[in-house]
């Protein structure tokens, strides 16, 4: 919507506006009343932070950004809000998507939809025989999704937040780090009960270790976020 506002031409705003009731499948009508709004779309106040950056821009001919035509809140629901953090800023700020490749796997995120969007992202950005990666295609993204990761990523994009930052990554993907021992720590303690509960002293040792390997994984997660503590208050 932010792009179609600043389209003078009433006729080539309706060619545009047409474009996207035909992608979206959103009322004629709704789309208007959207238009009309004033602009509070954090993807619109990108475009102009993001210009010459490099950053790819995400286009209003594929991006709902309207409460009315999708229900953004119950959509975002599916997923924990640290997912929704970490998928929104790399679709807002897409120049960091090949950098998170080789931090996270998809099956490191706790939602199934929260994972199958981020391999959808991965899968558009691998690299081809000559090792070079395509750029981000928004429109591309969506017609590979299904109907319900696509309104995931609609959902992020729409959400009225501010614009995120690059700067949160390492913050993110530590956090999703600690979901993921946290889980892990929870199903050793059931295991290790069970095993003592059936004297079995083979499980009980090996669970044992993996507790402490766990441990050590936390106390090493909570060195990382001190550092990025630290980090980021000294560039402020």
């Amino acid at each position: 919507m932010p792009a179609l506002r600043e389209i003078a031409d009433p006729l080539r705003r309706d060619e545009a506006l047409g474009e996207v009731r035909r992608v979206s499948g959103v009322e004629d009508r709704v789309l208007r009343q959207v238009l009309d709004r004033p602009a509070r779309n954090p993807i619109g106040q990108g475009r102009q932070a993001g210009e010459g950056s490099g950053e790819s821009r995400i286009t209003a001919d594929a991006v709902l950004s309207s409460p009315d035509a999708l229900p953004i809140h119950d959509i975002l629901r599916a997923i924990t809000p640290v997912e929704s953090e970490l998928l929104r800023l790399l679709l807002v700020v897409p120049d960091l998507q090949v950098r998170v490749v080789d931090e996270l796997e998809p099956d490191q995120l706790p939602s199934t939809v929260a994972r199958e969007l981020y391999r959808a992202i991965l899968a558009q950005r691998a690299p081809d025989d000559a090792g070079i990666r395509p750029p981000f295609n928004w429109d591309g993204l969506l017609l590979a999704l299904d109907p319900e990761v696509r309104a995931l990523a609609q959902a992020l994009v729409a959400v009225n937040r501010p614009r995120p930052e690059a700067r949160e990554l390492e913050r993110l993907l530590i956090d999703i780090e600690q979901i993921r021992l946290r889980d892990r720590n929870d199903y050793n303690e059931s295991a290790l009960a069970e095993a003592e509960r059936e004297s079995d002293s083979d499980a009980i040792n090996r669970l044992m270790l993996e507790k402490i390997q766990i441990n050590e994984a936390r106390l090493s997660l909570d060195r990382r976020r001190d550092q990025t503590r630290l980090l980021a208050g000294n560039r402020r």
